[in-house]
């Protein structure tokens, strides 16, 4: 005794009925003789016609009424995966046929059989010939030896706008199936316009070895014209059986990608072939930059300055364009964010670059530290624990890293309380860690008043020092002072002597404007002129 499959999946090959398996058409013949009813993905497709023609008396049921109403492209198949998990429950067994393979290029075949797994449904596959022969010969295109990315119109629109970078390869081919609706041409071009410019030549392939399923009148009369295919004399199949169908010769159609949607062209057995770009034009994926870095460094025709540097020589970059970065954010200029932030990711590439020819360690090593250290640190995100606020995410931080510094084989029980800050940093930002680590302990001034003090007593200690040594010290003792002093108005030191600059910079900048409005140099003011000057701008 067997039992039956709860879900067959059928595929329907591209749409000729020659070009059906003997299997599938087996079991299409079983269900018609069966009485039982076989759910088609879409009747959007050319065996439909040949197949009532063939078995007249199968009873058929189609999904099309979902694409009709669909909102949401990502949901779309989940519904259809649904809805057939949910009838073959309901009457052990279901038939369901879809264009092509089952399992190249059919979302909802994927989704199908992940459902069955979780409801505990056994399912098959009934191959068939898929929409990538016929595509892949009008193109001439192996996809195997190019690298082809395939992905579903539906799949591809889905995706947010974070989500495109790490999908689509634009270097590599991509073909992108059944863009049968134009809202969703419109939907795949927004995708596709994140990685390719507007302009990129892309061919729809029309018809991909598909049948037409229309009935051929010969010169408006009444007779029907006999099934024929691409290349065959017109004749009867047999002699005995007229067939009211043709096929149709693929079509490729040459286009911008802005124009996808511009016009009637989407249909269910349409495919849009892109090309890839070359590694230089595509502008707008990290691989491009590992790219270029390679190549800057590349002997003997990388670019002799890029050869020469070294992780020392770059470190003055690596400030330079931290602090660049920090201005564009001060300033909120967003646009210049962008660019210095790029500046900055360069300095992360090159870095890795040269670690990589000296044999250290290269890219892909940088984004497992990070990737992986992010995930360990944030359990409340990633794993089981629960969190109430943003407090208990740093408590849990500093253990973490705790159990990092141990697992590294550090003993944490000799450790300073000040170890992990690094001297690096700009000064007024090191003070204000120490003193922040400090005050944990219970080292640290009762109020404001006590820190005002403090600070009044280091400033007469300034006035007091008598040699240059001396005073570079005290210099240093007010300044701590000052952040301190910073800290206790929950002031960020290096953030406000920053603004200082900004706003010292901005008016100085004025009165040297006033300077070349009047015509005169700067040794022509005196004091109580630049003082003069001085508050204009301030006001």
């Amino acid at each position: 005794m067997t039992t039956s499959t709860a879900i067959t999946i059928l595929g329907l090959g591209p749409g000729r009925w020659e070009d059906l398996t003997l299997q599938a058409r087996a079991l299409l013949e079983r269900a018609a003789s069966d009485k039982k009813t076989v759910f088609f993905r879409t009747l959007i497709h050319p065996i439909i016609e040949p197949l009532k023609h063939e078995i007249p008396n199968l009873s058929i049921t189609s999904f099309d009424s979902f694409y009709d109403e669909a909102t949401n492209w990502d949901t779309l198949y989940q519904r259809i995966a649904q809805e057939i998990c949910t009838q073959a429950e309901q009457h052990s067994s279901v038939l369901y046929a879809v264009p092509g393979h089952p399992l190249i290029g059919e979302a909802s075949a994927q989704l199908i059989l992940q459902q069955a797994r979780e409801r505990g449904l056994s399912t098959s596959i009934v191959a068939g010939l898929s929409f990538l022969e016929p595509v892949c010969a009008t193109l001439e295109l192996d996809p195997f030896t190019s690298g082809m990315q395939i992905i579903d119109a539906t799949v591809l629109a889905a995706l947010r706008s974070d989500e495109i970078a790490g999908k689509i390869i634009p270097t590599i081919p991509l073909l992108v199936a059944h863009i049968y609706h134009r809202r969703l041409a419109s939907a795949v071009k927004l995708t596709l316009s994140e990685c390719y410019p507007d302009e990129w030549p892309v061919k729809l392939v029309r018809s991909t070895g598909l049948a037409t399923h229309e009935t051929v009148g010969e010169h408006g009369g009444d007779k029907t014209r006999p099934y024929i295919t691409t290349g065959e004399t017109v004749g009867e199949q047999g002699g005995d059986k007229p067939r009211p169908y043709i096929t149709a010769g693929e079509t490729v159609i040459e286009m911008p990608l802005y124009e996808i949607d511009r016009n009637s062209l989407a249909s269910h057995f349409n495919a849009l072939y892109v090309p890839p770009l070359e590694a230089l034009d595509a502008l707008r994926i990290p691989e491009t930059l590992r790219y270029i870095t390679m190549r800057l460094r590349r002997h003997p025709d990388g670019c002799p300055w890029d050869r020469q540097q070294t992780h020392q020589s770059l470190t003055r970059y690596v400030i330079e364009e931290t602090y660049e970065v920090v201005e564009a954010l001060e300033e909120n200029d967003l646009e210049k964010l962008a660019e210095e932030l790029g500046d900055l990711l360069l300095q992360v590439y090159l870095h890795a670059e040269i670690a990589r020819q000296d044999g250290d360690f290269n890219i892909g090593d940088v984004f497992e530290h990070v990737s992986a250290k992010l995930i360990r640190r944030h359990p409340h995100v990633f794993g089981q624990i629960e969190v109430q606020n943003a407090g208990q995410v740093v408590q849990n931080w500093e253990e973490i890293k705790r159990q990092e510094r141990i697992a590294a084989g550090k003993d944490v029980q000799s450790e300073s309380i000040l170890d992990g800050v690094p001297l690096a940093s700009p000064a007024l930002i090191v003070a204000q860690k120490y003193q922040k680590r400090a005050a944990k302990i219970g080292f640290d001034y009762d109020n404001l008043q006590a820190v005002l003090a403090k600070l009044t007593e280091e400033l007469q200690e300034f006035q007091e020092a008598t040699t240059p040594e001396h005073k570079h010290e005290e210099m240093g003792d007010v300044l701590f002072m000052v952040s301190r002093v910073a800290r206790e108005l929950n002031i960020d030191a290096e953030e406000a002597l920053r603004y200082a600059n900004r706003k010292f910079r901005q008016r100085f900048q004025a009165m040297e404007h006033i300077t070349l409005q009047e015509g005169r140099t700067f040794s022509s003011y005196n004091l109580d002129e630049w003082i003069h000057l001085w508050n204009r701008v301030k006001e």
